[in-house]
């Protein structure tokens, strides 16, 4: 197994989402090339902001962190996802993030079967009630 950590420096500010990806290969074994997997987070950012901006109508004040482990196989498909980290806290939020990343596909071939993790910052800007 590859482990590929990788930051995502993604902060969602009341509905505006920017991230990039800092991939950090701490793993043996032929090289994952990061720009991809950091251009393929950006691509799908919006995935995850619905999930927040779904649930912050309904809390106001939702904030925190959630980072993720994704498993992928040979051809880049997500085979599993496991929340690491949750500050967040909002059983919605996490599950809507865990179903949108198993549908991924990475544009990259690994070797062999290769984790990946990525965090999210979010935070509204919008004012409370």
């Amino acid at each position: 197994m590859r482990w590929i950590p990788i930051l995502l420096a993604g902060v969602v500010w009341g509905g505006c989402a920017t991230a990039s990806a800092r991939p950090q290969d701490t793993s043996q074994g032929a090289p994952v090339d990061r720009e991809p997997a950091r251009a393929y987070v950006r691509d799908h950012q919006t995935e995850i902001q619905r999930c927040y901006e779904r649930e912050l109508r309904q809390h106001a004040d939702l904030a925190g962190r959630i980072a993720v482990e994704l498993m992928l196989n040979s051809q880049g498909w997500v085979t599993s996802a496991v929340v690491k980290e949750d500050t967040l806290q909002s059983a919605p939020v996490r599950a809507c993030i865990l179903a949108a990343v198993r549908a991924w596909q990475f544009p990259f071939a690994p070797s062999g079967e290769s984790a990946v993790a990525f965090s999210w910052v979010f935070k509204s800007d919008r004012p409370q009630q």
